[in-house]
């Protein structure tokens, strides 16, 4: 039992001592750790040093504005189509006027949904 228990102390060791040296040999195959070791460039992330290119952009939104305005306008202008362009009918809005001003000449059927009667009961009552 004691060299069983022996056994798995040194492959235990041998295990801890193997992922060591591969953990160093891969921290030492990294070219860098961080930006400031690299000269002229930053540190990537593959640890390796990289130069940046250099150049200038400056980023104009005025057209992309433009554009997202304009669209708005139409979208506006669409909803409220019938509002600006659309016809005005004059007739049916004064004969609702005159609907709801004289209660007298409403027809049997307006006068049955004021009561809540259906058209059996509205033949009954006449």
């Amino acid at each position: 039992m004691k060299k069983a228990e022996g056994m798995i102390g040194v492959i235990v060791i041998v295990l801890i001592i193997s992922i060591t040296i591969v953990w160093i040999v891969s921290e030492a195959q990294k070219e860098c750790r961080k930006d400031s070791d690299c000269n002229n460039g930053i540190c990537n992330s593959n640890f390796e040093c990289v130069s940046l290119p250099k150049s200038s952009t400056t980023q104009n939104f005025n057209t992309a504005a433009l554009i997202l305005g304009i669209s708005l306008i139409i979208v506006a202008l669409i909803m409220r189509w019938d509002r600006f362009f659309g016809k005005k009918e004059k007739k049916d809005t004064e004969e609702k006027k005159e609907e709801k001003e004289d209660p007298k000449k409403l027809s049997k059927s307006h006068k049955a949904e004021e009561k809540c009667l259906y058209e059996e009961h509205l033949d009954e009552q006449e």
